[in-house]
């Protein structure tokens, strides 16, 4: 499991849905890889990571296969005014790039 800059995630759980039989999770060590054998019939597999979106979301595997699921910080609406050292008089055409990390962000 990769971020959207291709650093690894370690911790994110992944599970394994199947009308078969019944799986235990695997963790994603610390280079994000995780692995698991003995899968039966068709599987769905689940990444989940705190409160961040996976793309993709599930998987349906039914033979070995390699899976890259990619964690997405997420995008939200941000809006205000940036004004002059005195906070008087608003700056127009003014562009701001917010680009937060993994590392950066404080989860609930």
């Amino acid at each position: 499991m990769k971020d959207q800059e291709g650093n690894e995630i370690s911790g994110a759980e992944i599970t394994f849905e199947s009308k078969i039989m019944d799986y235990e999770p695997e963790i994603t060590d610390e280079q994000g890889k995780w692995e698991k054998s003995g899968l039966k019939g068709q599987v769905k597999i689940v990444p989940a990571y705190k409160n961040y979106a996976i793309y993709p979301e599930s998987v349906d595997v039914n033979d070995q296969q390699d899976i890259v699921f990619t964690v997405s910080i997420g995008y939200y609406y941000a809006s205000g005014i940036i004004t002059d050292e005195a906070e008087t008089t608003p700056l127009p055409e003014l562009q701001l790039l917010l680009k937060p990390s993994l590392d950066s962000l404080i989860q609930p």
